[in-house]
């Protein structure tokens, strides 16, 4: 069951590769037979039987703020996670993504409430990407936790960073760094009925996109 799932969520990685946010997201993985070491892009199917469940994804945002009136100019930085048979496959399972290299190069920490120099919270993303969803849609929650979409930000609950909160609902009006179109819906792209349960909380205009309201530094 582990490998077979394996192959759908590979599948659709390279789905949400070609998607709108092929210019936003960058996949690659690790091959698990061969002692490979080198990152292959998603596009490139496995040498070997057994599909991948370590990656790596590199996030280019136009825009990013580093600090009150800074902003980075196409922002960039790689993230790295692994998906086991006992993450992938037991629901209430728990997944974050480690910052590569282990932290942010100086002048380029994201001013979020839920991002460190050296740590991102990704709260329940995972166990809201589990609901019928899978590894794609983790990989958008992040991306949207990075882009500080409201849907991924506490409003009202102070984290990491209480000044990059403060800015976010003061001067930005809670609204993204970037204006970006997330495909929610890429695992019903192609199909003629919704063959997933979405997740309990929808919150946005789009409802072929749910967007499920995401708790940082709790469990739900």
């Amino acid at each position: 069951m582990y490998e077979k799932r394996l192959q759908t969520e590979f599948e659709l990685l390279q789905k949400l590769q070609g998607s709108e946010i092929s210019n936003i997201v960058d996949i690659h993985y690790k091959e698990r037979e061969g002692g490979a070491s080198q990152w292959k892009p998603i596009g490139q199917c496995p040498s070997s039987r057994l599909y991948p469940n370590t990656f790596r994804v590199t996030y280019t945002f136009p825009r990013m703020l580093v600090g009150p009136n800074q902003e980075v100019r196409n922002w960039k930085h790689s993230f790295l996670f692994s998906v086991s048979e006992n993450v992938l496959m037991r629901q209430g399972s728990s997944m974050g993504v480690e910052i590569e290299g282990g932290s942010f190069p100086e002048g380029q920490v994201p001013f979020n409430n839920h991002v460190s120099a050296g740590y991102v919270c990704t709260g329940s993303a995972w166990s809201i990407a589990q609901q019928g969803y899978g590894i794609w849609y983790f990989i958008i929650c992040v991306g949207c936790l990075l882009n500080q979409e409201k849907f991924m930000i506490d409003a009202g609950h102070i984290h990491l960073n209480r000044d990059a909160l403060e800015y976010w609902k003061r001067i930005r009006g809670m609204r993204p760094n970037n204006d970006i179109k997330w495909p929610f819906d890429l695992n019903l792209r192609g199909s003629s009925t919704r063959s997933v349960t979405p997740p309990p909380f929808k919150i946005g205009r789009r409802q072929e996109a749910p967007k499920p309201y995401i708790r940082f530094g709790k469990v739900l």
